[in-house]
């Protein structure tokens, strides 16, 4: 004997189409995640390269002190220089030196949540990058790459989900039509049974309050999920135009960066010429020293904050690279 559903408003289809649905809005799901892991690996990574390459602007302006400090010994034996210039360099050089072991503390701790993120060993992890600073687009190309991201098409895929859902609530309330059928393939001669096929019909009568909640319940959960699809288009709209206009900016700042670092360069220069003809004092010539080493700290912070900018604008964009 065997019994098959005729009709049932394509209740069971819809249903297997809203849990493949479903399925593909998991496995979206899971790229995105993939994406968001990606974005958090580079921003600790940067990071770590940031502290390196303030480090290595550090010193190297110790190194620059302390042949100052040298050619004022060398000057003080020969009564140019005074005693009072060698300690403000000597207070110098050791600020320097605190502010590298300051970013010695950093590296390492930013070494180890780079091991944190990545399952790999602290000591085998050398962080170097050797790509170009960044370069934009207009923000509207950005934004039209928005419908291929993850977490929307899962989000799209979630609300045709639910809308088959509500579909196959729906059919519940219509009539199920079967087929039965009964065959004897061995039986007795004496018996008289025959193969019988029946079409049987199903109405729902009497649970219409039961099955009109499931139906408001589906219809709410598909409302549900349109709204967030429609929150998360607009959020993540807002998120690239953020990331295009911080990425925007610092590249300004990058130019207007390069810029003074170059007038306090020459500055520095010059004030230690006019040094050597008496015109200016040793604490002009530290403060401008002072100057400059903030400035290429700056531009090593900068330099790598851009790279992890251009990574965040990529993810807010649904990829990891240009």
């Amino acid at each position: 004997g065997a019994t098959w559903t005729v009709f049932h408003g394509f209740r069971n289809a819809r249903s297997a189409d809203a849990r493949q649905a479903e399925g593909l809005a998991r496995s979206n799901d899971l790229e995105y995640a993939r994406l968001l892991l990606f974005e958090d690996v580079a921003d600790v990574f940067y990071q770590t390269l940031s502290f390196q390459d303030q480090r290595t602007a550090s010193r190297g302006q110790l190194k620059d002190l302390e042949d100052r400090a040298a050619e004022l010994e060398r000057r003080m034996k020969l009564g140019r220089s005074k005693r009072s210039d060698l300690l403000t360099t000597s207070n110098q050089i050791a600020e320097v030196r605190l502010t590298i072991e300051r970013l010695n503390q950093s590296c390492a701790a930013m070494l180890e949540l780079l091991a944190f993120v990545t399952g790999e060993p602290a000591a085998g992890l050398r962080v170097a990058d050797r790509t170009p600073l960044p370069a934009i687009g207009e923000v509207d190309r950005y934004l039209a790459a928005l419908a291929t991201r993850p977490d929307i098409k899962a989000g799209e895929a979630a609300a045709e989900a639910a809308r088959l859902d509500l579909k196959a609530a729906k059919s519940d309330r219509t009539p199920e039509v079967s087929v039965n059928g009964n065959a004897y393939l061995w039986r007795d001669p004496d018996d008289q049974k025959e193969w019988d096929i029946t079409l049987s019909l199903e109405m729902p009568l009497f649970d219409r309050g039961a099955r009109s909640a499931i139906v408001a319940e589906a219809r709410e959960r598909f409302r549900i999920s349109e709204l967030q699809l429609s929150e998360l288009r607009r959020s993540s709209a807002r998120d690239v135009r953020q990331a295009y206009q911080s990425l925007f900016y610092e590249l300004r700042q990058w130019s207007e960066l390069q810029a003074a670092i170059r007038i306090a360069t020459e500055t520095l220069e010059l004030l230690q010429k006019d040094y050597e003809l008496g015109r200016v004092s040793n604490l002009d010539v530290l403060s401008a020293s002072v100057q400059l080493r903030g400035l290429r700290q700056r531009e090593a912070a900068l330099a790598q904050q851009l790279r992890s900018d251009m990574v965040h604008l990529h993810v807010a964009d649904g990829k990891v690279s240009p």
